[in-house]
């Protein structure tokens, strides 16, 4: 090593404003031997030229000791590492990079490595490593390797995503979702370089949180609950709930909302074999899905060719429609195929139209006959400026509407 910063004797801090240290194998190394003293190293200038920039090294039979690198400027031109945490035992190691330029040039090599100084079943439970990155310029030879959070077989750690926090910096691979600060998300800067940006969210799944609905749905195991944290707006766009989904969305007293642009437009479209339930869990209900006039007064709010189920909250038309239904169940609309009965059922909540409410219509061909269309009603508010409900049969089919309070 150029520089051997070692507190076995007691705390030792390492200061890097300038110079350049070269070294053919690890031009600092940090070790940490000492459960009493801390270890750290300040690097702000100079350049670094080395098979391995920074070697961050726990140690074997020390209950607890604490180190810490803290880079806010400088260069580090590498062959393989421009950082290295070997983790061991029950020690904790910061990094904090806010700042600097990071290069190297194997193309099988890590630029930041993380990984056990022996084996992956030395790492106590309460090891603590972790690799905050807020800034700085990262270019990686190797395809992939930017991040290695790794055990001694090459294999990402259980916990990788807890040990890396990506909230700035310019990276030329993309940074994976799961090494974002929370609250941030990828982001491809279009010059080549990637880079992350504090997300927009409006919807969360079992935890993690989403900045369209489109994606959460995609996200979501059957049973799944998405939660709304902010309205929505979905301008002209159609959000589909795909076949093989069963989800519940929750308003959670935010809104949807949508504008019909185009001649028979849909804000929500539940296909075939596909669920969706919707509720609101806000104290007064306040929750809405609602879809407007816009230049095509045709149009849907919702489209039902699976099943829907409204426990609470409103589902709203709004607007001077020549053809508009705030809930058209109506399977086969465009000759799509499908295996399943379509059904509304209606436990609470509300259905709003300035035209018809809900359309229970057949579908668009005799092929279905043996499969039914369904609405139960057993709860909630129907309001409406034209029909409340209105049952369209055109073709060899089942149609059932059924009321029961």
């Amino acid at each position: 090593y150029v520089i051997d910063n070692n507190n076995t004797n007691g705390l030792t801090t390492l200061n890097v404003e300038g110079g350049t240290l070269i070294s053919p194998y690890r031009a600092i190394r940090a070790f940490q031997n000492n459960a009493t003293a801390q270890n750290i190293i300040n690097i702000s200038g100079g350049t670094i030229k080395a098979r391995a920039g920074v070697w961050m090294q726990q140690t074997d039979g020390k209950a607890k000791t604490f180190g810490a690198l803290n880079i806010t400027g400088g260069t580090f031109e590498c062959v393989a590492n421009a950082i290295v945490v070997d983790a061991y035992g029950s020690s904790e190691t910061l990094v904090n990079i806010s700042g600097g330029e990071f290069s190297n040039t194997s193309t099988t090599a890590n630029l930041l490595l993380v990984w056990p100084w022996s084996n992956a079943s030395k790492i106590s439970a309460d090891n603590n490593v972790k690799l905050n990155i807020e800034g700085g310029e990262f270019n990686c030879a190797g395809e992939g390797k930017l991040f290695g959070i790794i055990d001694e077989n090459g294999n990402e750690l259980a916990n990788a995503s807890e040990i890396v926090n990506v909230s700035g910096g310019e990276f030329n691979q993309a940074v994976a979702a799961s090494y974002c600060a929370e609250g941030y998300v990828p982001v491809d800067n279009g010059n080549g370089s990637y880079g992350v940006r504090e997300g927009v969210f409006v919807a969360e799944v079992n935890g993690t949180k989403y900045e369209s609905l489109a994606e959460a749905i995609a996200a979501a195991n059957a049973g799944d609950v998405i939660t709304l944290i902010s309205n929505i707006d979905l301008g002209s766009s159609t959000v589909v709930v795909p076949a093989g989904k069963d989800v519940i969305l929750d308003l959670n007293g935010m809104t949807v909302s949508g504008v019909c642009n185009k001649n028979q437009g849909i804000m929500i479209s539940v296909a075939n074999n596909a669920k969706l339930t919707v509720k609101d869990t806000s104290e007064n209900e306040s929750g809405k899905i609602t879809y407007a006039q816009g230049t095509s007064n045709v149009g849907f709010a919702i489209h039902v060719e699976g099943d829907l189920v409204l426990e609470s909250g409103t589902i709203e038309l709004t607007g001077s429609w020549s053809l508009g239904f705030a809930v058209d169940v109506r399977p086969n609309a465009w000759g799509t195929a499908y295996t399943k009965p379509t059904t509304f059922v209606m436990n609470g909540g509300k259905v709003v139209s300035s035209d018809t409410a809900v359309r229970v219509d057949s579908n668009s061909s005799d092929t279905y006959e043996a499969l039914g269309v369904t609405f139960t009603m057993n709860g909630g508010v129907i309001e409406s400026g034209w029909d409340a409900i209105f049952v369209q049969h055109r073709y060899r089919n089942n149609l059932k509407v059924v009321i029961n309070n």
